[in-house]
């Protein structure tokens, strides 16, 4: 509770040399029961009559009651609802792979582990068959595509990569849906004959929002999520420049800025029969070693790319063999669909909101309860540590959830319940 403060002034009374005089007039009436404390402070002056400071300290009404979410591990602090400390390095790698074609980009993203690898071109089907632990979808459009990633958002279906093949072909396919939309909404009148659409400057915003829709999906993934794209000459842009429209070089194909979203952008390129990765940008986390700003891998005659052995040695190894969580859906915009998708459609749009606590799981019978794992009541001790959650909150929680009070206590199906919450949804997209 705070205070703030009146002062007046006060002069002191020469007749019985005790008292004061002065008046100070508050800005309101205080409630019954609100005690002041009072302060005189004297004031030089040169005159005989002498000069007081009257300072009047009034409490301040307590702050009415915060009726923001509720947070069922930490309390107390607004603050908290929105700031966490910092978390431990594990999160996914997120990879964009360009080059140009016959470099190896199919080949090289084959070879990472468990992948649902989403083929809108075709590229891989003849490869399919020698990678059993892969699944693969084959959307003809832009809603299937969504449709496919918004389906690993709900259930990652044992894998650990999800691979899109290719973005080039992706962006292609939003543009053109997005043309066509535009056309139907042309004045029909005698003599219009338009068979294609010029998109104008504020048409952009709808097919950019797809797309970052989709790469949003994507990044929110508890995967490893590699992005292949075809590589595009670049030309110089300077208008009246000796050098306009003058090719300097290479740059993915693909919407421009979709380059900010990805933790390794990585260029291939095959070079006199051999094959070399470039690294046009890397965000290295905590604990791990940069990769090399250039270095060779190889792709044997049987299609085994090495490009992912090569990673695994300066990426955090548990990326490539935690088992992947459910995570929410950070889109909440309904993205219009042009026909019926094929692998289902986006999720309708929902308002923000705070995170979720995990829903109580089924306490089973008494006869078939079997006890969390080893591993799983370490990663809960370290959790707890992480968030410096006391035991008190702790054992509130597990009580409210789960009726336990010890984690000890919890079966192993609600110990993964409350560490996808403490893993996944602890922090708000």
């Amino acid at each position: 509770m705070g205070v703030y403060t009146h002062v007046a002034n006060l002069w002191f009374d020469s007749k019985d040399g005790v008292t004061f005089s002065g008046v100070m007039t508050l800005p309101e009436p205080l409630p019954a029961g609100v005690g002041l404390r009072v302060i005189a402070v004297p004031q030089p002056l040169r005159t005989r009559k002498e000069k007081w400071e009257l300072h009047v300290e009034i409490p301040l009404p307590p702050p009415p009651p915060y009726t923001g979410p509720d947070d069922i591990i930490f309390k107390g602090e607004i603050m908290q609802q929105y700031f966490r400390p910092p978390r431990p390095p594990g999160k996914r790698s997120k990879i964009l792979l360009w080059g140009d074609s016959g470099s190896g980009k199919t080949k090289s993203a084959l070879g990472f582990p468990k992948c649902a690898y989403i083929d809108n071109h075709g590229s891989a089907e003849q490869y399919e068959s020698a990678y059993p632990d892969h699944l693969f979808a084959h959307p003809d459009g832009p809603d299937a595509t969504m449709g496919a990633v918004t389906a690993l958002l709900r259930d990652p279906g044992g894998c650990l990569t999800v691979v899109m093949d290719d973005a080039t072909t992706y962006w292609d396919q939003v543009q053109i849906k997005w043309s066509d939309l535009f056309l139907k909404r042309l004045p029909r009148s005698k003599g219009h004959h338009a068979e294609f659409y010029t998109f104008q400057p504020s048409d952009w915003i709808h097919p950019k929002r797809e797309q970052k829709a989709l790469i949003q999906r994507l990044i929110a993934l508890d995967l490893n999520v590699v992005i292949i794209a075809r590589a595009k000459k670049e030309y110089a842009g300077a208008t009246g420049d000796s050098d306009f429209m003058k090719v300097i070089g290479e740059i993915f194909a693909g919407e421009r800025n979709l380059v900010y979203e990805f933790d390794y952008i990585l260029r291939i390129s095959h070079e006199d029969g051999k094959r070399f990765i470039t690294v046009n940008k890397q965000r290295v986390p905590a604990g791990c070693k940069p990769l090399p700003e250039r270095f060779e891998f190889t792709i044997d005659e049987q299609g085994n790319s090495t490009l992912f052995q090569v990673l695994q040695q300066y990426v955090n190894p548990q990326n490539w063999t935690a088992p992947a969580h459910q995570v929410k859906d950070p889109v909440r915009e309904e993205i219009p669909q042009s026909d019926t998708a094929e692998y289902g459609s986006a999720p309708p749009a929902t308002p923000p909101s705070a995170p979720e606590a995990p829903a109580p799981a089924p306490v089973p019978p008494a006869s078939e309860v079997q006890y969390l794992t080893l591993e799983q009541l370490n990663k809960l001790i370290e959790r707890k540590a992480h968030y410096k959650i006391s035991n008190e909150e702790w054992g509130k929680t597990l009580g409210k959830l789960y009726g336990v009070n010890t984690a000890k206590s919890l079966t192993p199906r609600q110990a993964d319940n409350l560490l996808n919450y403490l893993e996944t949804q602890r922090t708000p997209f």
